[in-house]
């Protein structure tokens, strides 16, 4: 299994000269039956050889003007599709996605107001939304996905940066294998990264997410994911260290009930800030008139050569 795909090299630190005397003073000093620890060879030391990243393709956001996502890239769903088998409260339409004209893309739930015509035809929307997806456009297959994200402020607001497995049209979620590079739920201090399986399901493989000690709406946060064909790496604002890897044997175990390893294919990407649902423990906070989840930009690279790009 890799990580990082750091591996290390044997360096060797003796020289022929250096190790004739050393050899020479073993051989003496055995002759004379004191043969002393301080004369063993030198211990060899190791170097790491870094990771080389390429970069694939990008979403900068940049520009003066206000512009919705380029639809070369981006497809919306839009609705509420029945809660989005989530209980949301969001109702996703095709206008609540565009970029600042300040260098960010941002997805914006605003309150529905009384009276408007998608209220009454879904009952349980408060908010509209956006939720954008590059399905049948962009696929990608290993390597490292990368975000710089500002979170929604307020209580039951549901931000999430997500990939599905390409095959979904054909082999039904959750066979097909989700990926959640981060979700904010409950504690707007903590990003959460999850894998999910035929196994987990619903529940997925993660774990505490990543306390930061502020709010992850105050600011611009860096997410990225590490996607091997074995193993994924979750790190916050370009920490050395994941704060959550799961690899194959692992997920593969007893310990999470031999979750069947569905994610050596080809997955598409999903931006979304949802309103309320289960994640989030219900309905959002009345109080909440807008919301904005700000990405400044999204970084695709390979690691090591490793990572395909997708164009459809």
């Amino acid at each position: 299994m890799i990580t990082t795909y750091e591996r290390s090299i044997l360096m060797k630190t003796s020289r022929v000269i250096p190790a004739l005397i050393a050899a020479s003073s073993l051989f003496l000093a055995a002759l004379s039956g004191a043969v002393s620890t301080s004369a063993s060879a030198k211990p060899t030391s190791v170097a790491a050889k870094k990771s080389v990243y390429k970069l694939l393709w990008s979403q900068e956001f940049n520009g003066s003007k206000r512009v919705y996502p380029s639809d070369k890239v981006w497809n919306y769903d839009t609705g509420n599709n029945g809660g989005w088998g989530n209980n949301e409260n969001e109702y996703y339409t095709m206008t609540n996605a565009r970029t600042d004209g300040r260098g960010s893309m941002v997805i914006k739930a605003t309150k529905i107001p009384p009276g408007d015509i998608t209220a009454s035809s879904c009952v349980n929307c408060s908010y509209f939304s956006s939720r954008i997806t590059t399905q049948g456009k962009l696929g990608f297959k290993y390597g490292r996905m990368q975000a710089r994200v500002q979170m929604p402020k307020g209580d039951g607001t549901w931000p999430a940066f997500w990939l599905l497995g390409s095959n979904i049209t054909n082999v039904p979620w959750p066979t097909c294998g989700e990926i959640d590079m981060f979700e904010v739920g409950t504690d707007p201090n903590t990003p959460i990264s999850t894998i999910h399986g035929p196994v987990s399901g619903f529940m997925g493989i993660t774990n505490g997410g990543y306390y930061n000690s502020a709010p992850l709406s105050n600011t611009y946060h860096t997410y990225t994911m590490d996607w091997t064909p074995n193993k994924f790496s979750f790190y916050f604002d370009n920490n050395t260290h994941p704060y959550f890897s799961i690899t194959r044997a692992e997920a593969e175990s007893s310990t999470y009930n031999n979750e069947k390893w569905v994610f050596n294919h080809e997955f598409f990407l999903i931006l979304n800030l949802a309103m309320g649902g289960n994640f989030v423990g219900g309905a959002p906070d009345p109080a909440i008139n807008t919301a904005s989840l700000k990405f400044d930009y999204i970084r695709y690279y390979s690691i090591n050569g490793v990572g395909t790009l997708y164009r459809h």
